[in-house]
């Protein structure tokens, strides 16, 4: 019995330290989700409104005073090259992963609780 109460505080221990780790790793993502949405957006309603400036080198985008509105498709792409070039660290496919680990790991160390 004692070596199964051993056990199970090793084994809640474990899944405690990844659960905060990997809580810690999404927290980072969803912040920079954040940025990127942000990002993206402020680039967009720049590129589709008349009369607005917007460059960004970086990133390729080039749109002066005088330049009428972008189509709402070419702005998006834009937008997105724009974003993607501010918050690097954004990356959806470890969100989605780094989501899923989470639940997982909370579950386990919910068992050994």
């Amino acid at each position: 019995m004692k070596s199964q109460i051993g056990y199970n505080q090793l084994q809640q221990t474990k899944w405690a330290g990844l659960h905060e780790a990997m809580s810690a790793k999404l927290s980072r993502q969803t912040s920079a989700e954040g940025k990127w949405e942000s990002s993206s957006g402020d680039a967009y309603d720049k590129l589709t409104s008349d009369n607005q400036r917007f460059e960004y080198s970086k990133a390729n985008i080039s749109k002066s005073e005088t330049d009428r509105a972008w189509s709402s498709a070419k702005a998006q792409k834009a937008a997105e090259r724009y974003a993607n070039e501010k918050v690097k660290q954004y990356d959806p496919d470890k969100l989605e992963e780094y989501a899923e680990l989470d639940i997982q790991y909370d579950m386990m160390q919910s068992t050994y609780d």
